[in-house]
């Protein structure tokens, strides 16, 4: 018993390294800081035709057994799970996800897959220094998507320009990453390889926050 628990103590060991890192660094002091609230981007700001995406939560339908929810959101999220656009607040299932979109979680390993506890535990060890999260998502005049997704730390040295780990791209999309006090931003533009004045306006703004 005394083995299985030590084999298992090192094998979800690297997984967990960056967020006792992390509180090794924090050493217990938070940092002031722009609130994630103010990374909405005013409409005097935005160009003709960009604007926050009208607020549409994830349907479900059923027939006979199988339940079917209709996707309102691309990368990185597969379907809305956010109750209002914009959003930001500390729920940790929705934190969890924001983090992994913005700095790239470990993967766990191919075989066994985790148990509850074991999920249960690295989703406190990966939000431990997180203060809330923020998420938006804005339209531009060419009808192409742009997201911004931020987490802010109880300390301004764990926000990154780089994420910790390798990142998913979006399909032909472009994006850009930004320090704004404590917080890691990240503002992605969906399917479209040329930036629009949409994302560059929301990078702009998001860039004088600092």
């Amino acid at each position: 018993m005394h083995s299985r628990f030590n084999g298992v103590c090192e094998r979800w060991r690297w997984v967990f390294l960056p967020a006792f890192v992390a509180a090794w660094i924090s050493s217990g002091s938070a940092q002031t800081g722009p609130t994630l609230a103010s990374l909405t981007v005013p409409d005097r700001n935005l160009p003709s035709g960009c604007r926050l995406k009208p607020f549409v939560p994830a349907t479900r339908s059923t027939v006979g057994n199988t339940v079917t929810v209709t996707p309102q959101s691309a990368f990185p999220f597969p379907s809305n799970p956010f109750p209002s656009n914009p959003w930001f607040g500390i729920e940790r299932r929705l934190v969890v996800m924001l983090r992994q979109s913005i700095d790239g979680a470990p993967r766990f390993p191919d075989a066994p897959p985790p148990t509850a506890a074991e999920m249960a535990t690295f989703e406190r060890q990966w939000t431990a220094n997180v203060v809330e999260g923020y998420r938006a998502e804005y339209v531009s005049a060419e009808n192409v998507v742009i997201q911004v997704s931020a987490i802010r730390f109880d300390d301004a040295r764990l926000a990154t320009t780089t994420p910790l780990a390798d990142m998913p791209r979006a399909s032909r999309g472009v994006s850009d990453r930004f320090v704004v006090g404590a917080a890691s931003v990240h503002v992605v533009q969906l399917q479209a390889s040329s930036k629009t004045e949409c994302f560059q306006a929301i990078g702009t703004y998001v860039r004088a926050l600092k």
